[in-house]
């Protein structure tokens, strides 16, 4: 046997149960998160001159999924080896798949935080007062919404000051009656190149009226 392996023996037998005292309060359940596992692991594994190395060992892929406020969250999933090294150089590889979904830029975190928990949860077979088999559970999810990125058709053309029509739509928004939304609804417009346009008009609007 390596010494990795009588490492990872002597570790799992000093472990003890780690409970689910965080709470997520949007879905109402309690869970364990990643720092309960470190704080709980880190004096055993220096104990015994062990220490745990990351690697990605599958490429990240990422799905953008509508929420019901009308947002938009992006679901991770990416393959993570944990490879568990000791003093004489032996050691051993635990390859976990993370999950996670997020609305901003700590997806990529979120998933590694939860492919090292549960490389941890069941290495060390970590107990919990409630633990819950995947047997005892049953969903119904609904089918999947893609999410359509819109048709070159569908787009509205940009209009900028290099356009061929620019000063045209100068000329337009300066008259009685026509309004900047009017462009914008079969024109895309960026915020700058708006205002120039709105100023120009303007000033056009005032100089025919002199």
């Amino acid at each position: 046997m390596a010494l990795i392996h009588e490492k990872l023996a002597l570790i799992n037998k000093e472990i003890g149960v780690i409970e689910k005292n965080q709470r997520n309060q949007s879905q109402g359940f309690n869970y364990r998160g990643v720092e309960d596992v470190l704080n709980s692991l880190h004096d055993i594994l220096a104990k015994h001159d062990v220490f745990v190395l990351p690697s990605v060992v599958s490429p990240l892929t990422r799905e953008e999924r509508p929420t019901r406020s009308g947002g938009v969250n992006v679901w991770s999933i990416c393959d993570y080896a944990f490879k568990f090294v000791t003093s004489d150089g032996s050691s051993e590889t635990c390859i976990v798949r993370g999950e996670a979904m997020d609305s901003g830029d700590k997806g990529l975190n979120k998933v590694l935080s939860v492919a090292y928990k549960y490389a941890m949860f069941i290495t060390f077979t970590i107990p919990t007062k409630e633990l819950i088999d995947p047997d005892s559970e049953s969903h119904d999810p609904k089918p999947k919404t893609e999410v359509k990125t819109p048709t070159k058709e569908a787009q509205k053309p940009l209009l900028t000051p290099q356009s061929e029509d620019w000063s045209k739509v100068v000329e337009w928004l300066s008259k009685d009656g026509n309004t900047i939304g009017k462009v914008e609804s079969k024109r895309t417009i960026c915020i700058d190149d708006r205002n120039q346009l709105i100023k120009e008009a303007s000033e056009l609007a005032k100089a025919n009226k002199k």
